[in-house]
């Protein structure tokens, strides 16, 4: 009984971490995915609007005051 219940804990923990390891390969997957890099052929363009995206995103959480954004906004649109 112990030999069995030790081989369902080995199991379960192998499974666990292989769990694991798949999602967080696939998130980095997904991140890649949804941002590319600019030597991906992306735009200017394109890529002051995430940026853009991204800071309204940090304001929204309360990372970033107004001010804050305001001043890194007209970064991003000047640059």
């Amino acid at each position: 009984m112990l030999v069995k219940n030790l081989m369902i804990f080995l199991m379960m923990t192998t499974l666990r971490t292989f769990y694991r390891s798949f999602v967080k390969r696939y998130r980095k997957l997904e991140r890649t995915k949804h941002h590319p890099s600019s030597n991906t052929g992306a735009s200017k363009k394109d890529d002051k609007y995430g940026k853009l995206a991204q800071l309204g995103n940090l304001r929204d959480q309360g990372v970033l005051t107004e001010e804050e954004f305001q001043q890194e906004k007209l970064k991003i649109l000047n640059s």
